[in-house]
């Protein structure tokens, strides 16, 4: 999984719940990043107060597509 608003937000999964389960420690390295090279997160991205959740649309594709 990528996010156009935040390119270095990278991860993956063998399924789509573990990939999903995996975007808290991939966003999280982002934060840090972030922070740590003391930048603004990308305008229109807000953090949600502590224990709200934060939704996400997502397209997924298979690998390899049957008959290509």
């Amino acid at each position: 999984m990528t996010s156009p608003a935040l390119p270095e937000l990278i991860t993956e999964g063998d399924t789509l719940e573990e990939a999903f389960a995996n975007v808290k420690d991939a966003f999280a390295a982002v934060l840090e990043l972030y922070a740590g090279e003391g930048r603004r997160l990308p305008y229109g991205i807000d953090l949600p107060p502590k224990g709200q959740i934060v939704w996400s649309d997502a397209l997924v594709l298979p690998a390899t597509m049957p008959g290509h």
